[in-house]
Parts: structure tokens; sequence; C-alpha cells
């Protein structure tokens, strides 16, 4: 049962990989991704105080981290073992603002408790995901935001997910904004964004490899515009407004067309790429 996979998943690993979850983000050779995500997740969060759920939290760390930035957190997993490790956390990073609490995310009572619910990396472990969304789009209060972080189209064919589900018997879904987003409008959130998810700092610059002079003329300071044409003067202004006055009022405009109703959803391969890989999604309640 993928379910129980998730449940016995510290278990499976052993002590070793046990540390290295106990240890993120900085024990994971993607820790700089990592600490990218908690930067924008904590960039388009109200600013503290608040509640925030974290769903799905694993071994706490996103938990902890929102906790070191002001707020209430309580953080939630159906896995005993990630709580006690959690737990752990809670007690290396020294904060008494965050709870832990062991559930299934698909059946949570939560009830217009939160301003924020975040899915950090967990969703798409779920058996079903459109349960886990309507249960956090009833945790929140009335405007509270729900936030997704996820894996996007191709992820349950990688390589890596198809032996994490061999191995542990773990669920590994693909889980793209289009998919959350569809799920969330039928379930009741109102408003929904998308922001760009980085996973590596861009590269502007390298002496060791500079532009070729081709692009460097490309991206050379311009030149000056013409300068603008001096402001008209007092008598001319006048002559404008007589000859508006002999004129008379100017029709008015036909009303522009009524936009067509939206149609159907596009097949996978005609959405916007921004809605089929992994980026950070926003929902509004």
């Amino acid at each position: 049962m993928p379910k129980q996979g998730e449940i016995d998943y510290i278990q499976k690993i052993g002590p070793v990989f046990a540390q290295q979850a106990l240890d993120k983000p900085f024990s994971a050779d993607v820790a700089g991704r990592y600490l990218m995500d908690i930067g924008a997740i904590m960039s388009i969060l109200p600013q503290p105080p608040g509640r925030v759920l974290d769903i799905g939290v694993g071994t706490g760390w996103t938990s902890v981290f929102l906790a070191l930035r002001g707020y209430t957190v309580v953080g939630q997993d159906i896995a005993p073992d990630m709580i006690a490790l959690a737990e752990q956390n809670k007690v290396r990073y020294g904060v008494d603002n965050v709870t832990f609490v062991v559930g299934d995310f698909e059946d949570m009572p939560f009830s217009s408790e939160f301003d924020c619910a975040l899915f950090y990396d967990a969703l798409h472990h779920a058996v079903d995901e459109r349960a886990a969304i309507a249960k956090a789009y009833h945790a929140l209060k009335p405007g509270g935001i729900c936030i997704t972080v996820e894996p996007g189209e191709g992820h349950s064919q990688d390589p890596f997910s198809q032996e994490a589900m061999r191995l542990w018997g773990v669920t590994e879904k693909d889980m793209p904004p289009h998919h959350i987003i569809t799920l969330a409008q039928e379930i009741g959130f109102k408003t929904f964004k998308v922001y760009g998810r980085r996973f590596e700092a861009e590269l502007l610059y390298d002496s060791e490899n500079p532009p070729a002079p081709a692009v460097a003329a490309a991206e050379a300071p311009r030149a000056p515009s013409t300068p603008a044409a001096p402001p008209p003067t007092r008598w001319q202004l006048l002559r404008r407004g007589l000859a508006a006055a002999w004129r008379g009022p100017e029709p008015a405009k036909p009303a522009p067309p009524a936009p067509a109703a939206t149609a159907s959803p596009l097949p996978s391969s005609e959405r916007p790429i921004y809605l089929r890989a992994s980026n950070i999604v926003l929902m509004t309640k």
C-alpha cells in the first residue's frame, strides 16, 4: 500500500540515510536549491506573525525555518518516524513556535485556522491529491493562501522516481501547476499565481567565456535618442482648444466586444511551459 510505504520510509532507508534526511537541507547535494525554494516561499508569504500549516513536512526543516522567521507553525506528516526526527530538529534549532503532529493530509481535521497552507515537495506523494488540497482549503481562514512547490510533468517517469517506488513502495506522481490549479478551482480557490522556481543561480557574465563580439555589440549602451520636441506654446494650445470647440465633441467609441468564453483546457503539449514545469503555485481561498 502506498501510504504504508510513506509510513515505513525512514525504517526502510536505514540509519545513514535517515541522518541525511534529518540534516536537510544542508546534507543534500541540492542544498542551494532547497534554500532558494524556502527563500522564494518566504518572499510571497504575508509578513509574520501568522499561522502556517506545513503539510507533509517530513523531518520538519521547512517548519523550523518558517518558525525562525516568526510564524507559528503546525507541521503534519503521516509517518511517526518523520515526526520524531522533526521533533529533534525543533530542539536542535531552539524553536518553540512550531508543533508537529502525525496525520494523513488527505484527512486533516483543521477548519478555518491558518493564514497559509504549504505543500513543499509533498503533494506528489498523495494517493488522492484532490482530497489533500480540499483539506488544505478547509484549514485556511477566508482569504488565506495555499502554496505548492511540486515536481512537474515527467517526474513519475524519472529513473529515480521509478526506483523509489520499487524499493520503498512510495507514491511518485507528476504534479504540474495546471493539474493543481484545475483541482483547486473545483474545490473553491478563487485566484491563482504561478511563480518561477530557480534551481541554480543565473550566470550573467563569465570572464573565462566572454560574450561573442556580436552579442557584446548588441548589449552595448545605445546612443541617446533624438531629443523630444519642445512643449507647445500657449498660443498653440489656444489654437488647438478653439479647433476642438469648433469640431464639437467626438462621437463615442463603441464598446469593445466581450471576450469569448474560455475554451476547454488545452492538450498538455500546447500548455505554456510554466504550467507544465516544476514551479510555485499560490492560491487564495
